[in-house]
């Protein structure tokens, strides 16, 4: 740069490597220097959109207040107006999801990774990131679709099985809910999710004896779980041991 102080490779490379020091505020400058010589490279926009965000991050937890709010709503100006210029930039619609699902704006995130998977049908991490978005936010028709497609592409995968599962669970098909989710614990018997659902499933599906066994290891796995703890004393009474019930019960009031 001493050199050529115009050099927008040079001052791209340079703000890649402050980036990845974590020195964000130089990393911005010398972007927006480029950027001012090469107005619109969808590249570094693309990086200054993360940058910003990250940089936001830092401050925050440096202590800086406002900073994190103000740093977030610059990266997601940047990275909208990207993907405004660029609607076939798959990077930008993936990272601009993201930031909405980091800030709890799950819709916001969810029409991102459908954009991602418009482009590209075989994304799966952005078919998987897509039904999580849509499930927070009970949209359970809308995620349906994506759901069995990255079944279809990742049948082992025991995570897309508990997510199709809920899927199914939210659309109140507990039939098929159970299927998924009974294949969900088998690829994944220590996680809390899977056996909650599970047994949540298989007590409507008027199983209260198999449907006990998964709440049972669903509260042993998160004690303090409320639902986990309503759903169990609920099966309880079910099958006649109204005393534990109790007991739990009153754990669930504490």
């Amino acid at each position: 740069l001493r050199t050529d102080p115009k050099s927008v490779p040079a001052l791209d490379q340079l703000a890649q490597f402050l980036a990845s020091q974590r020195r964000y505020d130089a990393a911005i400058r010398y972007w927006n220097e480029a950027l001012a010589i090469q107005p619109g490279a969808p590249e570094m926009l693309l990086s200054l959109g993360i940058t910003t965000y990250e940089g936001a991050g830092a401050k925050e937890a440096a202590g800086v207040i406002g900073a994190r709010t103000a740093g977030t709503k610059e990266a997601i100006r940047i990275l909208t107006e990207l993907t405004r210029q660029h609607p076939d930039m798959k990077a930008a619609h993936f990272t601009l999801g993201n930031i909405y699902a980091n800030e709890a704006r799950f819709r916001e995130a969810a029409d991102e990774y459908s954009q991602v998977t418009r482009l590209d049908p075989n994304d799966t991490v952005a078919l998987l990131a897509n039904v999580k978005a849509l499930a927070t936010v009970s949209a359970f028709q809308e995620a349906l679709a994506p759901a069995e497609a990255y079944i279809r592409q990742k049948p082992a995968d025991p995570e897309g099985h508990l997510l199709l599962g809920a899927v199914y669970r939210g659309l109140g098909d507990y039939e098929k809910a159970e299927v998924e989710l009974q294949r969900a614990v088998s690829g994944k018997p220590d996680d809390f999710q899977a056996q909650y659902q599970l047994g949540f499933v298989l007590a409507r599906n008027q199983k209260p004896q198999q449907a006990l066994t998964h709440l049972e290891r669903a509260v042993a796995l998160k004690p303090l779980d409320s639902s986990a703890q309503f759903q169990l004393a609920a099966v309880l009474r079910t099958l006649g041991d109204t005393a534990r019930a109790r007991e739990i019960a009153a754990k669930f009031n504490e």
